[in-house]
């Protein structure tokens, strides 16, 4: 019997749901393998574990040569779409 369209669980998800999910799966699966409680992935570590996978994200992007990047006055990189 099909899924209704409206109920929660079958509704499809953003591409920045699934990383979310996958980012919280993979935190609890550490704890797991570790012995931690509470299982559950705090803020903090679904950021961290966010800013990881964006800066890798990036210098790929930037082997590619699809994106420039340049450090501003402070320090701060600054990126654009190479076109």
């Amino acid at each position: 019997m099909p899924a209704k369209k409206n109920n929660p669980i079958h509704m499809q998800l953003t591409p920045l749901e699934q990383i979310v999910l996958d980012t919280i799966e993979e935190i609890q699966s550490i704890k797991r393998d570790r012995g931690v409680a509470p299982r559950f992935a705090t803020m903090l570590e679904v950021s961290n574990s966010f800013n990881v996978d964006l800066k890798e994200a990036i210098n790929s992007l930037i082997r590619k040569d699809r994106l420039e990047w340049h450090e501003n006055i402070n320090g701060v990189p600054l990126f654009g779409i190479k076109n």
